[in-house]
């Protein structure tokens, strides 16, 4: 019995912890810095065709399915992309609608974008009121 102790204390492996601890910080490590590398962002103000600021303007990645709404400055930022193509769709209502290729490679690009308005044509409304009367006047939009 006692020679069989003996053997396992000779074929018991030593750890050495400390060395343990310094790979496994270094392998955290490896992943975090990887992580932190695909950050990336995309930011940028959207203005009119009298170079106002524009709020409340969708703009998206629709490849990503990702929506970023303009601030009261026209300013909108879309975070957590990774490097590549990307196409912003920028919509509002009462302008057209624009499209912009972006090659995203370093963090934070910037992009301005002009809407431009959308003329319509409306026909005329006539609203007048008559004591006691209510009269109803009927014109179509074209």
């Amino acid at each position: 019995m006692i020679l069989a102790s003996n053997l396992c204390f000779w074929f018991r492996p030593k750890v050495n912890f400390s060395m343990f601890k310094y790979l496994l910080s270094f392998v955290f490590s490896i992943f975090f810095i990887s992580a932190q590398a695909q950050n990336l962002s995309i930011s940028g103000r959207v203005i009119d065709d009298f170079g106002k600021a524009k709020a409340n303007v969708n703009v998206n990645i629709k490849r990503l399915n990702l929506v970023a709404q303009t601030d009261s400055n026209g300013v909108f930022k879309l975070a957590n992309l990774t490097a590549g193509k990307y196409k912003l769709v920028i919509s509002a209502i009462g302008y057209a609608t624009k499209t912009v290729d972006i090659q995203l490679e370093s963090n934070h690009q910037l992009v301005d974008v002009k809407l431009v308005q959308l003329t319509n044509n409306l026909a005329q409304v006539t609203i007048s009121e008559k004591l006691g009367e209510t009269r109803k006047k009927q014109e179509s939009l074209n």
